[in-house]
């Protein structure tokens, strides 16, 4: 651990106190430097509600007016004049066997790791423990509420009374943590095939709701996926941030990156694939690629193994044009061993989604590497990677359907002791909210012109979609998808994919797979949040 000999003046007292180990003591560190950089302000925003207008634009309110900022890129600084309360740290962490958090080492330190061949292990009372990388953010308190015409939603990072704190903040004994941990990477698999927040890995496929419970479990008692608490935490940060709920007018995300051509030339010995350069202009370099050769299968879908039996979810390095014919280039990707091109016109390069650690050439804590809004590039939002090409599916929380009309109810837990994949279970022990949601047109893409903040139990639900006038550009400008089942229940696809252009942004949602259903589009994020706390 990182060990720091502070002195006094010595002209003055000629006293040298001791060592204190920076390790065992951050925890109180951060606390105290929380404290005496509290903020005590109100940040706001107010919009308008549907039937009073449809714009999607809002107005900052009380501390939050007049705040300004800009998102990064590879190239341009992030200007920003928000202070400390916005602030995020990266560091490594883990919570243990009882359900308690530890934060062990802040990037700087020389012990922080990022990636699987850095990042340490930490024994706890006798245990060892797997770390991951977490993004540090200062606990707040939110207010939610409407006069008929407006919507108010309000922050403050000191308790105030009628101010409910982020639920994933609230400790397992009940108090409120000064700070709360979010993954700072979407799930990937270390080489051991365990699920974790490390830069450097392709994000792991074919999450489900179900195979959530076992697959983040596996990691301990209190792993869980992704909650609804750390998707409304995105989604109301960048309201405020941004003063927009049309998230996607600001940073796009990797939403607009479906691309799939076959081969023009067979190669020996290679590690790239020639194409048009037509084709290559569409494909960036640092994104993810498939190579698969399909053989006699008109089946091209990615969830086909065969789309991914040369090369699976790969970098490119670069696209050169071809200097004997330009209107071929090759596309560079990043593998150990040189493959064979045989059969070119049955072998295909597939856009994926992008690989953890993206945002390392961003400058600034919120941005993209590129583009902000041609939807080829994921983002980041307050260290946070994300969008970057599936949607996310959340591990504490389902839809029960309810009415042919397409009504769905949502039960939501915080304990990861209670979760459960029998929906009997779900719905005696999870809780209830008390808010639903209902499209207008079923089997369609709904823009969403209504939704409610479940404070208490941590999730935002688009209550109201598809009314006349939607659209990509008004109201919460993001879409919900519902199927037209009559019955069962669906688990919570966030955020978007690769292919869902203007339907996604953070307020999105496809409502419309089982529980049980998983994709190559499903990924999924680690939490360690869910220590089911309720409030002392």
């Amino acid at each position: 651990m990182s060990k720091v000999k502070f002195y006094s003046d010595s002209a003055k007292t000629n006293q040298v106190y001791p060592e204190i180990d920076l390790g065992e003591n951050l925890e109180l560190g951060l606390e105290n430097y929380f404290a005496i950089t509290a903020d005590d302000g109100i940040y706001g925003l107010e919009f308008d509600l549907w039937n009073t207008s449809h714009t999607s634009a809002g107005t900052k309110t009380g501390k939050n007016a007049g705040q300004t900022i800009t998102p990064g890129t590879n190239t341009v600084y992030e200007t920003s004049s928000y202070g400390a309360a916005f602030d995020s740290y990266d560091c490594n962490a883990f919570v243990d066997s009882d359900g308690v958090q530890h934060i062990t080492y802040l990037k700087g330190m020389p012990e922080y790791g990022d990636t699987e061949d850095t990042i340490k292990t930490y024994t706890y009372n006798g245990t060892t423990y797997l770390q991951d990388v977490f993004v540090i953010k200062r606990t707040y308190y939110e207010k939610w509420y409407n006069n008929g015409t407006k919507q108010y939603y309000e922050r403050s990072y000191i308790p105030r009374d009628g101010f409910t704190p982020v639920a994933h903040a609230i400790r397992k004994d009940g108090t409120v943590s000064p700070w709360f941990l979010t993954a700072k990477y979407v799930a990937g698999l270390d080489s051991q095939g365990r699920r974790r927040s490390l830069k450097g890995l392709k994000p792991a496929r074919n999450n489900s709701y179900n195979n959530e419970v076992t697959n983040y479990h596996n990691r301990g008692t209190y792993y869980t996926g992704g909650l609804t608490s750390e998707y409304k935490d995105f989604l109301t940060t960048f309201w405020l941030k941004y003063g927009t709920r049309n998230t996607q007018s600001v940073m796009a995300g990797c939403t607009s990156y479906n691309y799939q051509y076959a081969l023009a030339a067979a190669e020996s010995d290679v590690k790239r694939v020639k194409i048009t350069t037509a084709q290559a202009a569409n494909l960036v370099v640092g994104s993810s690629v498939s190579i698969g050769n399909a053989g006699s299968s008109t089946n091209h879908d990615r969830g086909q193994a065969h789309m991914h039996n040369i090369a699976d979810s790969v970098v490119i390095t670069s696209i050169v044009e071809d200097e004997e014919d330009n209107t071929y280039s090759y596309v560079y990707v990043d593998v150990d061993d040189a493959f064979s091109i045989t059969e070119p016109t049955t072998t295909y390069i597939s856009t994926m989604h992008w690989q953890s650690g993206f945002s390392d050439n961003v400058l600034g804590r919120d941005g993209c590497p590129g583009n902000l809004t041609n939807g080829k590039f994921p983002m980041v939002l307050d260290g946070i990677e994300m969008m970057v090409g599936g949607y996310e599916v959340a591990g504490n929380a389902i839809m029960d359907i309810v009415s042919s009309t397409g009504q769905r109810e949502v039960y939501v837990t915080n304990d990861s002791t209670k979760l459960t994949t029998t929906v009997a279970t779900i719905k005696s022990t999870y809780n209830k909210s008390s808010y639903s949601m209902q499209p207008t047109t079923l089997n369609a893409w709904n823009y969403i012109t209504a939704m409610q903040l479940d404070l208490a139990n941590g999730v935002a639900i688009p209550t109201e979609a598809g009314a006349s006038q939607s659209g990509s550009s008004v109201g919460y400008a993001d879409g919900l998808y519902v199927d037209a089942g009559t019955s069962g229940q669906r688990e919570f696809l966030l955020l978007g994919s690769l292919d869902a252009g203007a339907n996604a942004g953070l307020s999105c949602l496809y409502a419309g797979i089982g529980l049980s259903t998983a994709g190559w589009l499903c990924l999924a994020r680690l939490s360690i949040n869910a220590t089911g706390g309720t409030l002392a």
